[in-house]
Protein backbone atom coordinates (compact mmCIF):
# COMPACT_ATOMS: atom_id res chain seq x y z
CA UNK A 1 0.00 0.00 0.00
CA UNK A 2 1.37 3.51 -0.90
CA UNK A 3 2.02 6.22 1.56
CA UNK A 4 -0.87 8.19 0.02
CA UNK A 5 -3.47 5.83 0.10
CA UNK A 6 -2.68 5.08 3.58
CA UNK A 7 -2.92 8.84 4.68
CA UNK A 8 -6.09 8.55 2.95
CA UNK A 9 -7.54 5.42 4.63
CA UNK A 10 -6.43 6.44 8.07
CA UNK A 11 -8.00 10.70 7.40
CA UNK A 12 -11.20 11.00 9.81
CA UNK A 13 -14.57 12.43 8.42
CA UNK A 14 -14.98 15.60 9.29
CA UNK A 15 -16.46 15.63 12.78
CA UNK A 16 -19.12 18.15 14.33
CA UNK A 17 -17.22 20.68 16.67
CA UNK A 18 -18.73 20.85 20.14
CA UNK A 19 -19.22 24.36 19.80
CA UNK A 20 -21.51 24.69 16.88
CA UNK A 21 -24.62 22.29 18.04
CA UNK A 22 -27.12 25.15 16.57
CA UNK A 23 -27.67 26.96 13.47
CA UNK A 24 -27.72 30.16 15.44
CA UNK A 25 -24.03 29.52 16.84
CA UNK A 26 -22.72 28.37 12.88
CA UNK A 27 -24.98 32.05 11.41
CA UNK A 28 -22.64 34.07 14.50
CA UNK A 29 -19.27 32.14 14.04
CA UNK A 30 -19.28 32.34 9.99
CA UNK A 31 -21.06 35.54 9.68
CA UNK A 32 -17.99 37.53 8.10
CA UNK A 33 -16.75 34.27 6.09
CA UNK A 34 -19.98 34.77 4.14
CA UNK A 35 -20.25 38.21 4.01
CA UNK A 36 -16.74 38.53 2.63
CA UNK A 37 -17.12 36.25 0.06
CA UNK A 38 -20.63 37.82 -0.70
CA UNK A 39 -18.44 40.36 -1.69
CA UNK A 40 -15.72 38.99 -3.58
CA UNK A 41 -18.67 37.10 -6.01
CA UNK A 42 -19.68 40.77 -6.68
CA UNK A 43 -22.83 41.61 -4.42
CA UNK A 44 -22.60 45.27 -4.55
CA UNK A 45 -23.80 47.54 -1.52
CA UNK A 46 -26.87 47.07 0.02
CA UNK A 47 -27.92 43.79 -1.97
CA UNK A 48 -24.63 42.08 0.14
CA UNK A 49 -27.16 42.56 3.61
CA UNK A 50 -30.16 40.19 1.44
CA UNK A 51 -28.17 38.07 0.26
CA UNK A 52 -26.31 37.43 3.43
CA UNK A 53 -29.60 37.02 4.84
CA UNK A 54 -30.82 34.58 2.55
CA UNK A 55 -27.71 32.64 3.32
CA UNK A 56 -28.25 32.47 7.03
CA UNK A 57 -32.03 31.59 6.92
CA UNK A 58 -31.21 28.71 3.92
CA UNK A 59 -28.37 27.60 6.97
CA UNK A 60 -31.60 27.95 9.70
CA UNK A 61 -33.85 25.87 7.52
CA UNK A 62 -31.04 23.20 6.23
CA UNK A 63 -28.71 23.18 9.32
CA UNK A 64 -30.30 19.95 10.71
CA UNK A 65 -29.70 18.05 7.42
CA UNK A 66 -26.11 19.00 7.42
CA UNK A 67 -24.33 15.56 7.50
CA UNK A 68 -20.72 16.62 8.36
CA UNK A 69 -19.54 15.09 5.10
CA UNK A 70 -17.65 18.53 4.36
CA UNK A 71 -16.36 21.21 6.12
CA UNK A 72 -18.45 24.13 7.07
CA UNK A 73 -16.93 26.48 5.02
CA UNK A 74 -17.33 24.01 1.66
CA UNK A 75 -21.12 23.85 2.60
CA UNK A 76 -21.68 27.14 3.30
CA UNK A 77 -20.00 28.94 0.29
CA UNK A 78 -22.47 26.35 -2.08
CA UNK A 79 -25.20 28.09 -0.23
CA UNK A 80 -23.64 31.55 -0.98
CA UNK A 81 -22.96 30.55 -4.68
CA UNK A 82 -26.76 29.66 -5.11
CA UNK A 83 -27.78 32.71 -3.17
CA UNK A 84 -25.80 34.84 -5.68
CA UNK A 85 -26.73 33.19 -8.56
CA UNK A 86 -30.19 33.65 -7.66
CA UNK A 87 -29.57 37.71 -6.80
CA UNK A 88 -28.24 37.84 -10.25
CA UNK A 89 -30.78 36.44 -12.43
CA UNK A 90 -33.40 38.32 -10.55
CA UNK A 91 -31.17 41.80 -11.13
CA UNK A 92 -31.16 40.76 -14.47
CA UNK A 93 -34.68 40.25 -15.01
CA UNK A 94 -35.46 43.55 -12.91
CA UNK A 95 -33.22 45.61 -15.55
CA UNK A 96 -34.52 44.08 -18.44
CA UNK A 97 -38.10 45.38 -17.49
CA UNK A 98 -37.25 48.49 -17.12
CA UNK A 99 -38.31 50.99 -20.05
CA UNK A 100 -35.56 52.11 -21.60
Amino acid sequence: MSPVSERLESADAPTRPAVLDTAEQVCEQYFAFVWRNAQRLGVHGEAVDDVVQDVLLVVHRRFPEFEWRSSLETWLFGILLRVVSKHRRAVKRRNSQEPL
